[in-house]
């Protein structure tokens, strides 16, 4: 199961506003979007997606308390198609105090039907210890069609 990887990728996103230190909440902002070949857009291979790839959507900073995340499918995938959304860090080494988990936000989650869909793990609140990647594991079928999801993930900072 190949990793694919969005072209900057590895940049943070916007830092949102403020830089007070009582923190800050933000939505951050991360896209999925894949051509009529089933292949990411903007990403660094030209292979459809199929079930089980990762496809890295961007970082996810040090420091931020994630708290709930929306998915907005604006362009209906694949039939069957669906994704699991969470992290792993940069640096590829785990960590005790918060583990990588891969579904942390979104399990089994349709991206086959034009829909908004509400964080769908329930799972508590986390503060990212280090720099973490924000990854799309595709599940139910691979992509053979565009389509297009945004994803907004609430923190504090």
């Amino acid at each position: 199961m190949p990793t694919i990887t969005i072209k900057n990728a590895h940049h943070l996103p916007d830092p949102g506003f403020g830089g007070t230190p009582y923190g800050n909440v933000t939505a951050l902002k991360y896209g999925f979007e894949v051509d009529a070949t089933g292949a990411v857009a903007n990403g660094n291979s030209i292979n459809a997606v199929a079930v089980n790839d990762k496809v890295i959507l961007g970082v996810i900073e040090a420091g931020t308390k994630l708290v709930d995340a929306v998915a907005i499918v604006t362009n209906a995938c694949t039939a069957q198609t669906a994704f699991n959304l969470g992290f792993e860090y940069v640096d590829g080494d785990d960590s005790a105090e918060v583990p990588q988990d891969l579904a942390y936000l979104f399990a089994g989650a349709s991206s086959a039907a034009v829909a908004v869909i509400r964080r769908t793990v329930a799972k508590g609140s986390v503060r990212m210890p280090k720099n973490a990647y924000l990854v799309l594991t595709a599940k139910g079928a691979a992509h053979a069609t565009d389509g297009k999801v945004e994803f907004y993930v609430q923190g504090i900072s």
